[in-house]
């Protein structure tokens, strides 16, 4: 494996001459000896609804797409028993499969549709008894070995059905030698086994439940344990009380959100096309069916709106924006809402791999690039605790320094400056204008600079606060492009922007970044937000389609190719 070392590695050499200072009297950030690893921890194959094998999604994985470390993390349910070589087994012990299709392909070999078709009766194993008895558990193994001794890790996990709020999550437990963890937690926690008894357990009343098991993940498995909400808005089911709730029951074990979801390839990207006609309205919910802008599959005329007006009035909040999921996307929103109360609630992304016909493979144009001090399962799950990681798409940025100074002390992503002057020095160093896994050129042309306030926690005694989606003080207080005099091009596509900022009592400041900049018709407004995705089946070429002319089966499974962007988590800064 070409292992790829950070910026920050290779300038080791720098701080053990005693470099403790640039020639301009600033601060030099302590440097941190590790390396940034690729990772994604969902992704599906034929242990549930994928149409590969778990040996074809790593082969993807690590040999083409260049992920150090991925996750099984099939769904929780009812499936096949497997053969040692992926197959997915009838009642009868017979092989599941499609004659003469390809390995790879529109309909594969392993095609999960065809299983389906031909043996719905079998689908009745319960991912507990699959993992330790059917299989799973034993390709799970042999895929770690395989890949051990070029660097690469394979945790055993669970896209997890979390009761009471009918949505999924990702867990995982490092370290684990039979199966058993998993087998264990899907057991009692997993809301399919007791929905096969009863269908209750999706009830909202029963988020005791959700809460009670990342708190078993705690009590259990401690920093071995993880615990990451998928596509959080995909079917408006997650609120921000949850992410509170589920924040509050383990801080530990509840490391944050896939604020960019998989299915990126598919016409509502993220997969998200139940909901379209809801919208946000003065932060409320409203269901906006009947107003000829959200019927499913339907035909939108926003030829005839300013594209900044449509991206304020139009907020769909169960859609993506750039390929980002609204909690993520909008600047003052959700993920804003925690941040502003100090929450150590990171920033994640996934392919949710399932197929090639809506999905790209692992690592094949998103990723989540976690810190890794020490490089073993605990150092991963350790960095991806620590809030040093940030994500891309299309590979917009290959590598990330990210630090904020005050006096001789600096602070890195997932961090706290305690900061000893009313203004703190920003660095960000970032490489860019790499060959991507599209043969592309990917380019970022403006980088986005996000701060908000930081002003204490709510609590559920206080509904009006604990409910609140939103952080007014979230602003962008600056961006920069090519154009821009702190802009400073080096070799190998590093670019260096510095600047300084004023920090009032404690707040934090994060990153965005885009291929396309601001006032691009369809994807960005004229600040550099991202538009809602469906606005991109509206237009060609900068033209918007007619309403007669358009709609969204037009859509380009190349399109996400087109609309790269990079997010980093924020780096906390308070007053001395």
């Amino acid at each position: 494996m070409n292992k790829k070392y950070s910026f920050l590695s290779l300038a080791i050499a720098v701080a053990i001459a005693g470099c403790n200072s640039s020639s301009t009297g600033k601060s030099s950030p302590e440097v941190k000896i590790g390396r940034y690893m690729a990772g994604d921890i969902h992704m599906h194959s034929t242990m549930t609804d994928g149409d590969y094998t778990y040996y074809q999604v790593a082969q993807k994985a690590f040999e083409q797409f260049g992920l150090d470390f991925i996750a099984n993390a099939g769904h929780g349910g009812w499936y096949w028993m497997l053969d040692e070589e992926g197959y997915r087994l009838d009642d009868n012990g017979n092989r599941i499969f499609l004659e003469d299709a390809p390995e790879i392909g529109e309909k594969p070999r392993h095609d999960y549709d065809y299983a389906l078709e031909v043996a719905r009766d079998s689908k009745t194993v319960a991912r507990d008894i699959q993992m330790l008895d059917g299989g799973a558990y034993s390709i799970v193994k042999k895929v770690r070995e395989m890949y051990a001794d070029e660097g690469q890790f394979v945790i055993n996990g669970l896209e997890w059905n979390v009761p009471g709020v009918n949505d999924h999550a990702s867990i995982g437990v490092i370290n684990e030698q039979d199966g058993e963890i998993i087998a264990e937690f899907h057991r009692n926690f997993d809301y399919s086994v007791t929905d096969h008894h009863g269908n209750i357990w999706k009830d909202p009343e029963y988020k005791w439940l959700a809460y009670a098991g990342v708190q078993f993940l705690e009590n259990n498995y401690g920093q071995d344990a993880y615990f990451i909400i998928n596509h959080p808005s995909r079917r408006i089911n997650y609120k921000v009380e949850d992410y509170r709730s589920f924040h509050n029951a383990s801080e530990l074990v509840t490391l944050g959100f896939e604020g960019f979801p998989g299915h990126q390839k598919q016409n509502f990207r993220g997969g998200y096309d139940n909901n379209i006609h809801y919208q946000m309205i003065d932060g409320e919910l409203v269901d906006n069916f009947d107003t000829g802008r959200g019927e499913v599959g339907g035909k939108y005329d926003f030829c005839e709106t300013n594209l900044p007006e449509v991206n304020e009035s139009l907020y769909y909040h169960a859609q993506t924006y750039g390929g980002a999921d609204y909690a993520l996307a909008k600047v003052g929103g959700l993920w804003d809402a925690l941040l502003g109360e100090g929450r150590e609630f990171w920033l994640f992304s996934n392919a949710d791999f399932h197929h090639i016909r809506g999905d790209f493979w692992p690592g094949e144009y998103q990723k989540s690039h976690s810190w890794v001090e020490k490089e073993s399962y605990e150092g991963i799950v350790a960095g991806m605790r620590s809030g040093n990681t940030f994500v891309t798409t299309g590979d917009l940025i290959t590598d990330l320094d990210f630090t904020v100074s005050s006096g001789n002390k600096s602070a890195y992503m997932g961090e706290t400056l305690v900061a000893s002057t009313d203004t703190s020095s920003v660095s960000v160093k970032f490489q860019t204008g790499q060959k991507n896994h599209n043969d592309d050129i990917a380019t970022l042309v403006q980088l986005d600079v996000i701060v908000g306030d930081v002003t204490g926690r709510v609590y559920p005694g206080n509904p009006t606060e604990f409910n609140n989606p939103n952080n007014a003080s979230t602003y962008i207080a600056k961006s920069f492009t090519p154009e821009s005099v702190e802009w400073v091009e080096g070799e190998n596509g590093w670019v260096t922007v510095e600047f300084e900022l004023d920090v009032e009592a404690h707040q934090y400041v994060r990153l965005r970044g885009s291929s396309n900049g601001a006032n691009v018709p369809g994807y960005t407004d004229q600040y550099g937000n991202p538009l809602v995705d469906t606005l991109k089946a509206r237009f060609n070429d900068g033209q918007c389609i007619s309403e007669e002319s358009g709609d969204l089966e037009q859509w380009n499974p190349e399109e996400p190719w087109n609309d790269l962007w990079f997010y980093s988590n924020p780096i906390f800064i308070k007053q001395a």
